[in-house]
């Protein structure tokens, strides 16, 4: 089977290097990037692949992989195809650390992050550049740890939450589903409702 990216923006390219650095150890094939069909124009590529409609998607023959920031378009799609008989592939850039840890289908980690002992990422995460997750972390399906988080010791993030680029979160901090977190929020305690927030310290501003 054929590994097919699904996206082809800034993240789809991240996760194509991703890639091509894996297939230095072992052989990978490419079917191409793929796109919503009013996203597809003839002859149009992306790094000499084509990009194709996921309408063409076959589960007998691509092995897909969501490469889209956006956590909506992830979770509709990842189900949509699931509920198919899709299986999804896990993208382990080499150039990150990963230790002892459960990483479920579907999730991409990026060059230069870090997943510690006994952490669980869920079904289509994505751990950015530069992210840390620490020991005994539980990130939870369709969540995306932007580039330089700081996840310290025992965190949970909820699902389809976002934690925004730079933001660090103490230990052993509860972080519940639907939560978006803008960019350098510092957390120590329990965010309990859905919503968007800016968060340093003591003063939190929900948007």
């Amino acid at each position: 089977m054929k590994l097919a990216i699904i996206g082809a923006g800034g993240h789809a390219k991240e996760v194509y290097h991703s890639i091509m650095r894996c297939s230095n150890s072992q052989p990978l094939e490419l079917a191409g990037f793929f796109v919503e069909p009013e996203y597809v124009e003839e002859g149009s590529k992306l790094y000499e692949f084509p990009i194709r409609s996921i309408e063409e998607l076959n589960k007998e023959l691509h092995l897909p992989h969501i490469a889209v920031g956006k956590i909506d378009f992830r979770f509709r799609l990842f189900k949509n195809l699931k509920d198919l008989g899709f299986i999804f592939a896990t993208i382990i850039d080499p150039k990150s650390i990963v230790g002892n840890s459960d990483i479920q289908e579907g999730s991409y980690i990026a060059s230069g992050a870090i997943v510690t002992a006994d952490v669980r990422i869920g079904k289509c995460c994505i751990i950015n550049s530069g992210a840390i997750v620490s020991h005994e972390c539980v990130v939870d399906d369709f969540c995306n740890i932007s580039p330089g988080v700081v996840l310290c010791g025992n965190v949970r993030v909820g699902e389809r939450s976002l934690i925004g680029a730079g933001s660090l979160v103490r230990e052993k901090t509860w972080i519940r589903d639907n939560v978006t977190l803008g960019m350098g929020s510092i957390v120590t305690k329990n965010i309990l409702e859905p919503g968007s927030y800016i968060i340093h310290g003591s003063v939190t501003k929900k948007l």
